[in-house]
C-alpha cells in the first residue's frame, strides 16, 4: 500500500493602511501576533528610516519602499510625509519575495511570493 501525503499551506494575509508608521504601532504589533503576511500602505517613511519597518518584529522578514525619495533629494521638506509600501512575511513561511512592478509613485506594488515549490501567489 502506498500513501501520498499532501501538505496544504495556509496563512493569514492582512492588509493595513497605516496613516504613518508612528501613528499605528499598537495595531501593527497586534497584526504581527495574528497574521503571517502583512501588506502595508502609507507608512510615510523615508528610505533612511525603513529599518523601523523592516525590522519591526523579530519573527518577520520585512521589505519596504519609500515614495519620498524625490522630495528628500530636493533638499527642503515641506508638507506632510506621504505614501510608502511595505510587506512583512513571517520567517517560518520561508518565502521568496520578488518585485514585479512598482507604480504610481510607490502607491501600487505587484509582488510574486513563493512559499514553496507548489505554492505561489501574486500580491498587488
Amino acid at each position: 500500500m502506498r500513501f501520498i501525503h499532501s501538505f496544504i499551506h495556509s496563512f493569514i494575509l492582512s492588509c493595513f493602511n497605516m496613516h504613518g508608521v508612528y501613528n499605528e504601532v499598537t495595531m501593527f504589533n497586534s497584526l504581527c501576533n495574528i497574521a503571517d503576511i502583512i501588506s502595508l500602505k502609507e507608512h510615510w517613511l523615508a528610505s533612511f528610516n525603513m529599518d523601523k519597518l523592516i525590522s519591526f518584529h523579530h519573527e518577520f522578514v520585512g521589505y519596504g519602499w519609500s515614495a519620498m525619495e524625490d522630495k528628500i533629494q530636493s533638499g527642503i521638506l515641506t508638507g506632510r510625509p506621504f505614501c510608502g509600501l511595505g510587506l512583512l512575511v513571517r520567517k517560518s513561511l520561508n518565502a521568496n519575495v520578488s518585485v514585479v512592478d512598482i507604480m504610481y509613485n510607490v502607491d501600487v506594488l505587484q509582488l510574486n511570493v513563493h512559499l514553496n515549490l507548489t505554492t505561489h501567489f501574486c500580491l498587488s
